[in-house]
């Protein structure tokens, strides 16, 4: 902690107001650094360091950088399958209020945080469409297959994902340098 509150310090000697950047080179800062004083008072923690130099926090600005009020904000992931996921009864959002309002972000990056999918309904069955709706929720990464691609039954390919054969737990794109995080799926038609 007392490396952490050295490194932190806002101080014109160790903090650029005008750029936001630290000036303090973290590599300097002994490892077993500790305050040689340290006082409190009206709302501020003052700490004297070894070196004479003066760090002052306010308590505020302590409490909302803790890590440990932090990980009592941390949602905690569940791992899902079909039956988890109708029990939680967790929503589909609309795709009028997923594109017009922050709540319907919000709702939907939740689920997808929180159990690793989540549904839109009421997409237009348009490719066009589909990608609006991913560019609301990230950016969206041009592959070898470009932008985005359709799925469709295709014997020729020797590919299980374009035939109509049932595909197993997977994860696509592994062997990428970069992974897909987020992968979108519209199924437009089914028969």
């Amino acid at each position: 902690l007392p490396i952490w509150l050295r490194d932190r310090c806002q101080s014109s000697s160790c903090y650029n107001r005008r750029t936001l950047q630290r000036v303090l080179d973290t590599v300097s800062i002994d490892l077993d650094i500790k305050p040689t004083h340290v006082r409190v008072d009206d709302g501020r923690v003052y700490l004297t360091w070894p070196d004479g130099h003066l760090t002052d926090y306010s308590l505020d600005w302590l409490m909302e950088n803790s890590y440990e009020m932090r990980q009592k904000k941390v949602m905690h992931q569940s791992l899902w399958n079909a039956n988890v996921y109708r029990q939680s009864k967790v929503s589909p959002v609309h795709c009028q209020r997923l594109l017009e309002t922050d709540d319907g972000l919000r709702e939907l990056l939740q689920n997808l945080l929180l159990y690793g999918i989540a549904f839109v309904i009421g997409v237009p069955a348009m490719e066009e469409a589909t990608e609006h709706v991913a560019q609301r929720v990230s950016l969206i990464r041009e592959t070898f297959y470009g932008r985005s691609w359709t799925i469709v039954h295709d014997f020729s390919r020797e590919d299980v994902g374009f035939s109509s054969d049932a595909l197993i737990q997977h994860t696509d794109a592994a062997n990428m340098q970069e992974p897909f995080s987020i992968m979108v799926l519209h199924c437009m038609r089914h028969e």
